[in-house]
């Protein structure tokens, strides 16, 4: 049997002097964020013509009311809208599917439950 070195293990330890640097650091950096936000506020950072905070000289469009506004963004129906009509017409339309042979095409509710009624269900 093979001997092996004990394996060192070491305490796990949080070196005291980085975290006060780092909560140092942290609350400085609040300080100073709370001045720059007080500065501004009272408009000792902008120049003459860039405070901010009030109201310009013009006024402002007055908003629409909910029932003025549009409800459709597209003028018209997109080539999309057409076909899926279409197809949706041809599930509930009756129309032949060969005239000459006088095959027709039933409506999918129609055809349906006909076929419940030919596999032996009730309808």
């Amino acid at each position: 049997m093979m001997e092996h070195d004990e394996i060192r293990t070491e305490p796990d330890q949080a070196h005291g002097e980085l975290v006060v640097i780092g909560l140092i650091i942290t609350a400085v950096a609040i300080a100073a964020s709370i001045a720059v936000v007080r500065l501004l506020g009272q408009g000792a950072l902008t120049g003459p013509h860039e405070a901010g905070g009030g109201r310009s000289g013009a006024s402002p469009a007055a908003p629409l009311r909910v029932d003025e506004l549009p409800t459709s963004p597209f003028e018209g129906e997109l080539a999309a809208e057409r076909a899926r009509t279409a197809k949706a017409h041809a599930l509930d339309a009756w129309s032949w599917a060969d005239r000459a042979s006088r095959t027709v095409r039933l409506p999918v509710g129609v055809a349906a439950k006909l076929y419940v009624q030919a596999h032996g269900g009730t309808s």
